[in-house]
C-alpha cells in the first residue's frame, strides 16, 4: 500500500476510500508521521470517537487518540461534511465495513502500521442515523460547525484519556 500521490509528503491526516484487492473499498484514515513519533507509538492504545454537529451545518469529526504509556497522546482528527456526496460515501462504507488506520513514515513514505478500527453496533447505528438526519438539515456555515466540533473535542479530551487508561471495549492496541 502506498501513500496517495495527490497528498503532500508531510505530517498530515486524511481520509479516503482505500482499494482492497478482494472486495469493496474500505474507509481509511491515512496519517503520515515522522519516524520518531511512529517509534514512540509502538505500545500505543487507540481510541476513536465520532462527534456530530447538526447546526449550523451537518458535520462530523472523527477523532482517533493514540496514547502511549509515557508521553503525550497523538490526536488524529478529520472532518466530514455530511452534505457532500463523497463524504457521505466514506461514512456509509464505515457503517458497512470497519475502517482502517494506516500509519506512514514521513521519511520513507512507507506504510508502517495498518490497524482495523473496530466500530461497535452502537457507533454504526449512530453513523447511519446521522447520515439520514443530515439530509434534513440546512446547509449554512461549515467553518463554524468545524470550530464548534474542535471545541467539543478539546472539552472531551480528559474523558477520552481517562477511557484510554481503563480497559474500555472501544480501545485497542496499535
Amino acid at each position: 500500500m502506498d501513500w496517495p500521490a495527490d497528498l503532500p509528503v508531510a505530517e498530515i491526516v486524511a481520509r479516503r476510500l482505500c482499494p482492497v484487492p478482494a472486495g469493496a473499498p474500505v474507509t481509511a484514515l491515512y496519517a503520515m508521521l515522522c519516524r520518531e513519533t511512529l517509534v514512540s507509538l509502538k505500545q500505543a492504545t487507540v481510541s476513536k470517537r465520532f462527534l456530530f454537529a447538526r447546526s449550523p451545518h451537518p458535520t462530523l469529526l472523527w477523532v482517533v487518540a493514540l496514547a502511549v504509556p509515557a508521553g503525550p497522546p497523538r490526536w488524529l482528527r478529520v472532518f466530514f461534511d455530511l452534505l457532500r456526496p463523497d463524504d457521505r460515501e466514506l461514512l456509509a462504507r464505515m457503517v458497512e465495513v470497519e475502517p482502517w488506520l494506516l500509519l506512514f513514515e514521513r521519511e520513507s513514505t512507507r506504510l508502517m502500521r495498518q490497524l482495523t478500527l473496530h466500530t461497535d453496533v452502537r457507533q454504526r447505528d449512530l453513523l447511519s442515523a446521522w447520515l439520514r438526519l443530515s439530509l434534513t438539515l440546512p446547509a449554512q456555515t461549515p467553518a463554524v460547525a468545524r470550530q464548534n466540533l474542535l471545541a467539543e473535542c478539546e472539552r472531551l479530551k480528559p474523558q477520552i484519556l481517562a477511557d484510554l487508561a481503563s480497559e474500555g471495549s472501544e480501545n485497542s492496541r496499535l
